[in-house]
């Protein structure tokens, strides 16, 4: 009888290995890209061989370590828009298909059965926030357009011929400003998480380009660009636009990119 127990016994001889094969056999199966997006139709991470979280605890523990830490998640400005009660980017179209339960109301409290229960309202997505405040590289993805359009919400706004906001338009930035929950929504969704070693910031403002601008060549119109959606950005924020990440104390490292870039890879600087 003990002799037949000893030979089907199951032995994992992968945990033989060093932890430094063992963590580049880890990041093969989970880093095949380092990024993810967080987006419609899609879970995080789910193009990934997660299977191997599955196989033992010491080996989740290795293999989750390598998940959370080293990929790159992308969110983008629909993930959040959706969770607005009154959404003010109707430019952006807001949907329901990338949360399980909407993380403004926290990670949810952990049952005695490992089970995460949460406040309402539940959504319909692929991913429950105690998930997604795991990860430790996150980047934020925000277009804010300015452009004259039938069906935004945004205030369209143009530039004159000297590529200057008047007054009256930059008044009306800031009072969208006021408006927009967006970075506040972020920022409140950030707060879940124990750590986040980089965040990264990626804004982009459109505005229209003035009626009878003389731009010859692409780079006058880069140019032109980078220097009217400069100046937006410049309004949005000296009007608070980034400072509700002012109290994200869990953040390590802040990194901020603003589009569209100019010739030559130029892009506004604060």
């Amino acid at each position: 009888m003990a002799e037949s127990a000893a030979i089907f016994s199951p032995v994992c001889h992968f945990l033989r290995l060093p932890l430094e094969l063992r963590l580049i056999i880890y990041r093969f199966l989970l880093l095949e890209s380092p990024e993810c997006s967080v987006q419609r139709n899609s879970g995080i991470a789910n193009t990934r061989s997660l299977s191997i979280l599955r196989t033992n605890h010491q080996i989740y523990k290795e293999a989750a370590n390598v998940l959370y830490s080293e990929v790159d998640v992308n969110l983008e400005l629909d993930g959040i828009v959706c969770l607005q009660e009154t959404p003010v980017c109707s430019t952006v179209t807001a949907h329901k298909q990338v949360w399980r339960h909407n993380p403004l109301f926290g990670v949810g409290q952990c049952s005695d059965g490992g089970r995460h229960d949460y406040e309402p309202p539940e959504l319909a997505g692929f991913l429950e926030p105690h998930i997604f405040a795991r990860f430790r590289r996150v980047s934020f993805n925000a277009w804010f357009n300015f452009i004259d359009a039938a069906d935004a919400s945004e205030p369209p706004i143009r530039s004159d011929e000297h590529c200057n906001l008047s007054a009256k338009d930059e008044i009306r930035l800031a009072e969208f400003l006021q408006k927009s929950m967006v970075l506040e929504h972020f920022a409140q969704i950030m707060s879940n998480s124990l750590l986040v070693d980089n965040l990264v910031i990626s804004l982009n403002v459109s505005i229209d380009l003035p009626e009878k601008a003389d731009t010859p060549t692409d780079d006058d119109v880069s140019m032109l660009l980078l220097k009217i959606h400069g100046r937006a950005m410049e309004v949005l924020i000296n009007n608070g636009l980034l400072s509700p990440l002012g109290r994200l104390a869990n953040v390590r490292s802040f990194e901020f990119e603003f589009w569209p870039a100019g010739p030559k890879g130029q892009s506004y600087v604060p």
